[in-house]
């Protein structure tokens, strides 16, 4: 019976000491080393870490990729590609956008014109429409035989005929007053860029080169609707003026007015500077009717 007893009393320690290293192998696997720091909580933070920074916007209506884009600084198709948006023309109001980068929601409406040949297509339909009504001229001295008789009273109408030109040149005057209001230079210096509505090399204004800290000026009373920094543009300025007119002073060193506030004509709005993507000081001017950017040379006397 004694070796019986011993021998199961050996069995029961191994199984004992089994049972101990089996316990210390399962806690040895999830043994966590703090001599250094967690380890392991950091690796799954940092695998949930890498979530790019920035802001939704929503779509209003009038906006598109390319206006959301410039207003934000950042290429539409760059914009295409992180929304997953295929088509750049199918894009629906309400939409939300992914803007990388951005930290605040931007008026785009405000800062961003819309493409002026959207309103040159009219002019040319106008255009291509005058012609078929020159034909129509044309028939009208076959009629003349029968105004025969009116030939006699061409005296009167050659005393109209001078008054015709004054009637237009009256007609004329108005047309330019309404068009063009007496608009003033807003900085005086040497003009390094002009105008250009292209599609590929899109220029909404003109680039005036001048010392950095030259006053610039309101080009028209109106009131100040944006006053604040933008990415690419630098500290940007926007004066809303009569007659749906708008003008844009861009890379000021500094903005010496504020959103609200009234300004009049030749009024010292703002600093010329070097604020955005430039490199030497300059006032990039802009001027738009109904947010339709146009040719600034066209209106500055």
């Amino acid at each position: 019976m004694s070796t019986f007893t011993w021998n199961t009393t050996l069995a029961f320690r191994a199984l004992g000491l089994l049972q101990i290293l089996i316990f210390l192998a399962l806690a040895g696997c999830t043994y966590v080393d703090n001599r250094d720091g967690p380890s392991r909580a950091p690796r799954n933070a940092a695998r949930k870490a890498p979530q790019k920074s920035g802001i939704y916007h929503v779509v209003k209506k009038g906006e598109n990729l390319y206006r959301i884009g410039k207003a934000y600084g950042i290429d539409y198709i760059t914009l295409a590609r992180t929304n997953r948006i295929p088509d750049a023309r199918d894009l629906r109001i309400g939409r939300r956008l992914f803007i990388p980068g951005a930290t605040r929601r931007l008026p785009v409406e405000i800062i961003t014109p819309i493409k002026e040949p959207v309103e040159r297509a009219p002019a040319a339909r106008t255009t291509r429409a005058k012609p078929p009504n020159a034909p129509s001229v044309k028939p009208a001295p076959a009629k003349t035989p029968r105004a025969s008789v009116p030939r006699r009273r061409s005296p009167p109408a050659r005393a109209a005929t001078p008054k015709s030109p004054r009637t237009t040149a009256r007609a004329t005057r108005p047309r330019s007053g309404s068009r063009r209001q007496p608009f003033t230079w807003p900085v005086r210096g040497k003009i390094t860029a002009r105008f250009d509505s292209r599609h590929d090399s899109l220029n909404d204004g003109i680039d005036i080169a001048a010392p950095s800290g030259t006053p610039v000026r309101a080009t028209l009373p109106g009131q100040v609707i944006y006053s604040d920094k933008l990415r690419g543009y630098g500290n940007l300025i926007i004066v809303r003026h009569r007659g749906g007119y708008a003008s844009v002073y861009a890379h000021n060193r500094k903005n010496l007015v504020r959103q609200g506030q009234k300004v009049t004509q030749r009024q010292v709005i703002a600093e010329v500077g070097a604020t955005g993507r430039v490199t030497t000081p300059h006032l990039h001017f802009e001027i738009r009717r109904n947010n339709v950017a146009r040719d600034p040379l066209s209106y500055l006397p």
